[in-house]
């Protein structure tokens, strides 16, 4: 029994020690007082983590629960098992259809209990929206386009979304999407999107796209946008 632990334990440690990317820049996941800074804002694992699922699944937008990132990853060479401490669940990548409107209303309750964080708060890409914490409200919600551009979002269209199979179906952003059609259900988990991203995409370094968040949620604190 002892012998097939040991041998357990060392296929465990082939797996989770081998260096699987490079990172010019610490991706951050709570401040230095250890608060969780993916459920009230936007952060460069969040930003990394929803383009891989953006890109993997060929979607419009991506989305992820803030929640679903847990722990800072330092800069340099990067384990596999360090990957799975930042994104430690049996998530699936998934594409589901959404219309704006829903997107919208997903935004607006996930992001309602700030400044308090949320483990539902949206983690983006190929969207951009402004908070403002003063009355809850979201604005200034825009789509990516094929030209790089950005459009307004539109209540009435439908749009793609790549996330997780926790996040959509599951019960995740309050269950708001729950109901949705799917479009593709993978057996991919999202830390292997994220891995396959940085391979096939940054060439197996994360440089500097990456270096600062990228602009996608604005958080104003009162009405006068100040």
């Amino acid at each position: 029994m002892d012998a097939e632990i040991q041998d357990v334990n060392r296929q465990m440690m082939e797996q989770t020690g081998r260096v699987v990317m490079h990172s010019d820049y610490p991706l951050v996941v709570t401040d230095a007082n250890g608060t969780g800074l993916t459920r009230r804002q936007e952060t460069i694992t969040g930003d990394l983590t929803t383009d891989a699922l953006r890109w993997l699944m060929k979607a419009d937008i991506g989305m992820l629960l803030g929640g679903s990132i847990r722990q800072t990853v330092n800069q340099g060479d990067i384990t596999y098992g360090d990957i799975i401490n930042m994104l430690p669940f049996d998530n699936c990548a998934i594409k589901i259809q959404a219309t704006g409107a829903q997107i919208l209303e997903v935004l607006r309750q996930t992001t309602s209990l700030l400044p308090a964080g949320d483990g539902d708060f949206p983690q983006v890409s190929g969207l951009r929206y402004t908070i403002i914490v003063a009355d809850h409200s979201i604005t200034d919600v825009e789509v990516l386009q094929a030209d790089g551009t950005y459009a307004p979002l539109s209540p009435t269209a439908t749009y793609t979304i790549a996330s997780t199979d926790y996040a959509t179906i599951k019960g995740g952003f309050r269950g708001l999407f729950a109901d949705c059609t799917v479009v593709e259900y993978t057996t991919t988990l999202y830390r292997d999107a994220m891995v396959q991203y940085v391979t096939d995409v940054l060439g197996g370094n994360i440089g500097q796209p990456y270096a600062e968040p990228q602009g996608r949620i604005t958080v104003i604190s009162s009405l006068n946008k100040e």
